[in-house]
């Protein structure tokens, strides 16, 4: 079921040590809770929604990462006296980073808030929809731009201090996420 489901029969399958063992559930809701199905199923819908906004943010997230640690390491080889024309390079990324990075605050908002959702049992607030759609509109084009600069700038500032062949690994881009439909 892997979180799809909010109630009601399914099948369950545990694969070990080479084996596997496949049963049959019922998930049953709290008697306690008194919630329609749609309203649980909205939130579970929301819920999924923001989790699929999880990995491509963290994944942005270690990109971005990794472009800063570089530019640190290029800063490192340059020291006080490096050229100005590649110092100004360094520069102009890293203010373009910041750039993306205040960008990726705002589209991540919307992976966040399955954590307040977790936090009572009733339908996501109109708040909490508009943050996702939001990260769903944002979130693609800020990765888009982690890509460039992944593929189209640092490459360059590579090439300008190491010698063919000599150098750290390419970083790798991030895919860009695509809204699972409902």
């Amino acid at each position: 079921m892997g979180g799809r489901k909010v109630g009601g029969p399914g099948t369950e399958r545990l694969e070990a040590g080479g084996r596997t063992v496949e049963t049959t559930i019922e998930v049953v809701l709290d008697p306690r809770l008194q919630v329609s199905m749609d309203i649980l199923q909205a939130r579970q819908d929301a819920m999924m929604d923001a989790y699929h906004l999880a990995k491509p943010l963290y994944e942005a997230q270690q990109a971005l990462a990794a472009i800063n640690a570089r530019l640190n390491d290029v800063r490192g080889l340059l020291g006080d006296d490096g050229p100005d024309a590649l110092t100004s390079d360094v520069d102009d990324i890293t203010r373009d980073v910041r750039q993306i990075q205040q960008r990726m605050e705002q589209a991540g908002a919307g992976a966040r808030t399955s954590n307040a959702m977790q936090s009572f049992v009733g339908e996501p607030t109109a708040d909490q929809l508009w943050q996702i759609n939001r990260s769903w509109r944002l979130l693609p084009g800020v990765i888009e731009q982690i890509n460039a600069v992944i593929t189209d700038r640092m490459p360059g500032l590579i090439t300008m201090l190491y010698q063919p062949g000599v150098g750290p690994d390419t970083l790798k881009t991030v895919e860009v996420p695509i809204r699972p439909a409902r």
